[in-house]
């Protein structure tokens, strides 16, 4: 069975992570988002996903990932987490 992730920020970092995660057969990226679409867009065609956000919610309820992987600034980490955890999805977060 593969973990279903959703990428949150498409940034240097999380490019780096993607790759990763493409390399392990139970990791599938199923959506990506960032307040960029073009950045986004740039992402999810680098690293074959399919489904492509701006709006963090709409991901969360409309892409269901298991889990997400938050590559965004540390200010934003406690609401994304705990939006996060109330959807029922594990969360990993680049800590500072």
């Amino acid at each position: 069975m593969k973990m279903n992730v959703g990428m949150v920020g498409c940034g240097d970092i999380a490019g780096y992570t993607a790759f990763f995660m493409r390399l392990n057969r139970g990791i599938k990226i199923v959506s990506c988002c960032d307040i960029s679409p073009e950045r986004a867009a740039v992402f999810a065609r680098r690293h074959g996903i399919k489904q492509v956000f701006t709006d963090y919610a709409r991901m969360l309820a409309e892409a269901r990932p298991d889990a997400v992987y938050l590559a965004v600034p540390h200010n934003l980490h406690f609401e994304m987490i705990k939006q996060a955890i109330e959807a029922g999805k594990h969360v990993l977060a680049e800590k500072p």
